[in-house]
């Protein structure tokens, strides 16, 4: 059985719902390293204009993010979930949960470098699919995903909600 953090729209609980993946043992955690930023380029919420990024994860060795740790995964699920996430590849990390819990070896996707587009602004519908999933956990895990979450425009990287 595996473990997997969900950083984006599947903190939904929609979202959750439409992946199979309700019902299943999860937790809030923090991920340390790495940085949540909206500058990839999206495999299927396709929309043709400036305002089309998805999220990703990059390296930061003095960042972190929050998410939900999804528990208790078969290995089959992966193979159905790498198809879904196409523009992602499949890393392990450790995280923490907001109780203090340490987890080694979860999987997480990052997006793939030539999926990376620092010129392009959020989803504007999926930017809000995961402020709502946010509020859904908790309104500290709202807070820190507004905190943790960043864009880039022309290269300078910015808190989602400002500028």
């Amino acid at each position: 059985m595996q473990k997997l953090i969900v950083y984006g729209s599947l903190i939904n609980e929609e979202e959750l719902q439409d992946q199979g993946l309700w019902g299943h043992n999860t937790e809030p955690v923090k991920v340390f390293g790495y940085r949540r930023v909206f500058n990839q380029e999206p495999s299927y919420r396709m929309k043709d204009s400036n305002d089309r990024a998805v999220l990703s994860i990059q390296a930061n060795a003095t960042s972190w993010f929050n998410a939900l740790l999804i528990k208790d995964l078969d290995d089959a699920y992966f193979e159905a979930l790498d198809m879904r996430e196409i523009g992602y590849e499949r890393i392990q990390v450790d995280c923490k949960t907001y109780g203090g819990v340490f987890y080694k070896d979860c999987f997480v996707y990052l997006g793939r470098g030539d999926k990376k587009n620092n010129e392009i602004s959020p989803n504007k519908e999926y930017l809000e699919l995961c402020l709502k999933g946010a509020k859904e956990i908790s309104p500290e895990f709202h807070q820190d995903f507004v905190n943790s979450t960043f864009h880039n425009i022309n290269k300078e990287q910015q808190p989602i909600l400002k500028g």
